[in-house]
């Protein structure tokens, strides 16, 4: 009967394999050393070059002489004045080249845009359609000037009742009339914006509109003297979260609606800002142009029978042979206008404190 045979060999085989393997564990072992030790020698060279250059820097120190602080001298500060100095003109010659070119630019641009058809000369059209977009085209631009032209006027930082009126001459022979109103009031933002939309419906003529913000009306606000004088009148109210914008601009030409020979260009916002609950800040402005009679400014005595300006009882009534006034006239003209003002700030405080 046979021995059975061993399943793991014998016991040399084990031994020869134990060995073998920790002859390669001593192996990988010698060889982690090695890399270790390499390493440590490194540190080692890097710590004593270290110590050698700290070494040589304390002993310069120590050598120096008592006076040398190891500052620049006056020579070589003396010197880097002289290069910045000469920057400075080089960078102030390079700033003067381009305030050369930015106002033969701002030149050219002026030149483009005066020869261009303005504005006030085109046409509403006649269709519906058509209408609707050019209102709302010049509605947004109004919009969107609202912030540049309220910033441009200088209102005070105030919420103290604030009307003023200026009239400047224009290079043309016309006039500007520039009107700032701003007022703080013990109302509600809500009730502030509700009521100046409702105010737009109030005393019109004749009103079309295609929404509940945005109308355009007309009226006649000639006299005897002057005849029919039929203004157009586009208004929008704009609203967001904390605030509302009125804008407004006479419309000059229109073909569906005959507008006469005298007309007046004038563009309006008024701003309603939320302050608290129960305060509102109103800051309203208007810009009216020159009197124009087609498409040139109307002559004097149009500007003057417009305000109602008698000059038949003025010393100096003459008017100059190019029909440009005299300063007397000029006078009664801004009185005129002042006048008028006062009449819009009588109806402001009526609108603020009669509701």
């Amino acid at each position: 009967m046979e021995a059975p045979q061993r399943r793991h060999g014998t016991k040399p085989t084990r031994a020869r394999h134990r060995n073998e393997y920790q002859r390669h564990a001593q192996k990988r072992y010698r060889k982690v050393r090695s890399g270790e030790r390499q390493q440590l020698r490194q540190l080692v060279v890097e710590l004593e070059a270290a110590k050698a250059t700290a070494v040589a820097a304390a002993s310069g120190r120590k050598n120096r002489p008592p006076w040398s602080t190891g500052m620049l001298s006056w020579a070589d500060i003396a010197l880097a004045l002289q290069d910045a100095a000469q920057v400075s003109r080089s960078d102030a010659w390079e700033l003067q080249v381009q305030v050369v070119n930015q106002a033969r630019l701002g030149r050219a641009m002026w030149t483009y845009a005066t020869n261009l058809l303005a504005a006030r000369h085109v046409s509403l059209p006649r269709s519906a359609p058509a209408r609707r977009e050019g209102l709302d085209w010049i509605t947004t631009q109004l919009y969107h000037n609202a912030d540049a032209v309220v910033a441009g006027l200088g209102f005070p930082a105030t919420g103290e009742l604030f009307f003023d009126i200026q009239v400047a001459e224009e290079r043309d022979g016309g006039h500007t009339v520039t009107i700032r109103h701003q007022r703080e009031v013990d109302e509600s933002w809500d009730s502030v914006t509700a009521r100046i939309r409702l105010d737009i419906w109030a005393f019109v003529d004749n009103t079309w509109w295609t929404d509940r913000r945005l109308v355009y009306r007309r009226r006649n606000i000639g006299n005897q003297v002057v005849g029919d004088m039929m203004q157009n009148y586009v208004h929008r109210q704009f609203i967001d979260e904390r605030r509302s914008v009125l804008v407004a601009r006479n419309i000059l030409s229109d073909d569906k609606y005959q507008l006469g020979s005298l007309k007046r260009d004038a563009s309006g916002w008024i701003v309603a800002t939320r302050l608290s609950p129960e305060k509102t800040l109103v800051t309203e402005c208007w810009t009216v142009y020159a009197l124009r009679r087609g498409d040139s400014n109307a002559t004097w005595a149009d500007e003057a029978s417009f305000y109602k300006v008698n000059l038949a009882g003025n010393m100096d009534s003459s008017i100059n042979d190019d029909d440009s006034p005299t300063e007397a006239q000029r006078a009664l003209l801004r009185n005129a206008v002042y006048r008028q003002g006062q009449t819009v700030l009588a109806k402001r405080n009526a609108f603020f404190h009669g509701r």
